[in-house]
């Protein structure tokens, strides 16, 4: 795959997981093992701190919609020596989080979670491996 392709796959994998966390941000949390959904009113303290957590999450589901909004301008607009030092820059930020989701594990102790990072372990080796290929030299 070209990194181009590749640039613009992670973009698409940000994109829908953004999208999937600010739209279900409540059901992810419940599926995280956050706490169970609360019944209360808005008053209740228990039903503001379920809330509090899920601010969280709509914060990193913005910031994943924009970093997808970066990886479509790159994949497009990026030399490839360019695209290749941004896949490398994929490579750590993805493994980082990737080390953090699994950290988190002990918390959360849930399938989805192991399933978050499933995909950040998939995105960092596919960033990887798109990194170290050579682009093949046109002939003379």
């Amino acid at each position: 795959m070209s990194k181009p392709t590749v640039i613009r796959l992670v973009g698409c994998v940000l994109l829908l997981g953004g999208a999937v966390l600010m739209v279900r941000t409540g059901y992810v949390a419940v599926s995280l093992g956050v706490s169970p959904m609360p019944e209360g009113t808005a008053t209740d303290p228990a039903t503001m701190e379920f809330f509090r957590q899920l601010t969280f999450i709509r914060m990193f589901a913005a910031a994943a919609l924009g970093f997808s909004a970066i990886c479509f301008w790159a994949g497009s607009q990026l030399t490839p020596t360019q695209q290749t030092s941004l896949l490398k820059l994929l490579v750590g930020v993805f493994t980082v989080m990737g080390a953090m989701a699994v950290a988190q594990q002990v918390v959360w102790n849930r399938g989805t979670g192991w399933a978050l990072v499933g995909v950040l372990s998939a995105l960092a080796l596919t960033c990887l491996v798109a990194a170290a290929t050579k682009r093949p030299r046109a002939a003379v």
